[in-house]
């Protein structure tokens, strides 16, 4: 559980800088010029096929990677709550918290949620139970990123935000992948996920 809890904060930092090309904040997208075409039906990273009659508007989010990403592609003022670890950017800190790696499914359905988003695990399920929307996204390489990305852009219906936001990424990483062919020298790098417990730092 911890190595998912720094998974997630990696991939939620890479996310949203990578995203906003180093920005402080996030980019309000203008309203998208290519509209998703309903209903639409994706596929999650568990496979599962969900689908949607209209954009999603009532948002609980337990994902702190896919609550970074709502707000980059200018949506995040359909999210009603979120998880423990969801404090970037700062209007998702505010939002009410639905609890941690047990959030609660009773808390979860006090918001009458039209889409909850979600990592693997039992609330997915717990949740399908009670015949909520669920979406899981669980990527193991960047590719899978954009992929959860061009999947939020069209159920949000803002497909044009997060083809663009794929490409500044990509932009962004090929930029360092050339600069990295020419180096001269590798520099040696200790990637901390989790300092959280100093008896117990996660690497």
């Amino acid at each position: 559980m911890r190595y998912r809890a720094g998974y997630f904060a990696f991939l939620a930092v890479l996310l949203f800088f990578l995203s906003a090309c180093g920005a402080a904040t996030p980019i309000a997208p203008a309203a998208s010029t290519t509209p998703t075409a309903f209903p639409l039906t994706i596929t999650d990273d568990r496979g599962k096929q969900v689908t949607f009659s209209a954009p999603a508007d009532r948002i609980v989010s337990v994902a702190p990677s896919s609550t970074e990403i709502v707000f980059a592609l200018g949506a995040g003022g359909r999210i009603v709550a979120v998880d423990d670890y969801s404090d970037f950017p700062a209007e998702a800190k505010a939002l009410p918290k639905v609890g941690g790696f047990r959030a609660s499914a009773e808390k979860v359905l006090s918001f009458q949620p039209d889409l909850i988003l979600a990592v693997t695990g039992d609330l997915a399920p717990a949740l399908e139970a009670q015949g909520q929307r669920v979406v899981v996204f669980d990527p193991t390489d960047i590719e899978g990123v954009y992929k959860n990305i061009e999947v939020l852009g069209a159920v949000l219906d803002r497909k044009t935000e997060a083809r663009d936001m794929v490409q500044r990424m990509r932009d962004r990483i090929g930029a360092v992948v050339d600069r990295a062919k020419t180096a001269t020298s590798r520099p040696r790098v200790l990637h901390e996920l989790d300092a959280s417990d100093p008896t117990k730092i996660f690497v």
